[in-house]
């Protein structure tokens, strides 16, 4: 593993489509018209793994052109990019994180003033890293939640790991490599432990095979009773221990509060039944049937968890 570093400034449209020509990408470069280009670029390379910060004052674009097979995780940390993928409406980031699948691209624009911190891992390492995680290899393709907001636990898992790496590259004198490599992975387990996607549930269902006998029964005691009005105590209670060391033990083990993980499991039942749900049914009527009495913080939450809408995901499924 010889980590690098390198930086790029270009000021104009030729230079921006040679650098991306020599990055193998090839893409169709979309500028504004009558505009000076600004467009400044460092990158941190791991491997097949690297770590883009961008910033452009003037603002640009592209057409993918040529068939790639990487995921980029993109934070939009001042401005707006819209990122639009074959078979779905565009997705507009504004101080949020996207989920790229590139196979699924079709154009990125970033608007005047856009600054963008970009993970960029290849198909083949984020499937392997997954296989490696769940004990066999990936049968379908991953498929993450497309958004997730600035604050949530899984932009700020992969935010800090990532800024350690950058941290720790580039700077010979300082740079330890076995450093480097745990980062590395705790980068790309951090990404497929947090950010939602279709092997989610496979994984915590893996997970409970290593968890301490309490933590497990306090799990299998939420998923049962997600319907109910428990709390806290009656967890603790089914789990056979304090509420103060079931809080020790989830922050050990899921990094959330036991609370937070009941949340979580009555949000991903929610999304369930609006992915099944009647005619008749409404955003409401499944949120209040899974204990969430309050509209505001239900759509906050859902849209934090899932990268979209109650709405949005009650009205794609009836227009399947």
């Amino acid at each position: 593993m010889n980590p690098s570093v390198s930086a790029v400034t270009i000021n104009n449209e030729e230079e921006l489509q040679a650098y991306y020509d020599q990055c193998g990408l090839a893409p169709d470069i979309i500028l504004p018209k009558a505009v000076p280009i600004d467009y400044r670029k460092t990158t941190y390379l791991i491997n097949d793994l690297f770590l883009c910060s961008t910033q452009s004052s003037s603002g640009w674009g592209f057409r993918k052109q040529q068939e790639t097979n990487v995921y980029f995780l993109s934070f939009t940390t001042e401005g707006m990019s819209e990122w639009q993928m074959r078979n779905a409406e565009a997705v507009q980031c504004v101080r949020q994180l996207c989920v790229v699948d590139s196979s699924r691209l079709i154009t990125g624009q970033f608007q005047a003033g856009t600054t963008t911190e970009t993970i960029m891992l290849s198909s083949d390492l984020l499937h392997g890293e997954m296989g490696v995680l769940q004990g066999f290899p990936c049968q379908d393709r991953l498929d993450f939640s497309p958004m997730i907001i600035l604050g949530s636990e899984a932009w700020y898992g992969i935010a800090s790991v990532a800024q350690a790496l950058r941290a720790n590259i580039g700077k010979p004198a300082f740079t330890s490599p076995i450093a480097v490599a745990h980062l590395r992975q705790a980068l790309l387990s951090t990404i497929l432990e947090r950010v939602p996607h279709n092997y989610t549930e496979s994984l915590r269902g893996k997970r409970l095979e290593v968890l301490p006998g309490a933590l497990r029964r306090a799990l299998d005691f939420m998923l049962a009773k997600a319907d109910t009005p428990i709390g806290l105590t009656e967890v603790a209670l089914a789990a056979g221990t304090s509420g103060r060391n079931l809080q020790l033990l989830f922050k050990a083990y899921r990094g959330m509060t036991p609370l937070a993980v009941l949340r979580d499991i009555r949000l991903q039942r929610c999304r369930e039944a609006f992915l099944n749900a009647d005619e008749c049914d409404s955003v409401t009527e499944i949120a209040l049937r899974w204990g969430f009495t309050n509209r505001y913080l239900f759509t906050r939450y859902y849209g934090t968890r899932f990268g979209e809408t109650p709405k949005e995901t009650l009205l794609r499924k009836r227009k399947l």
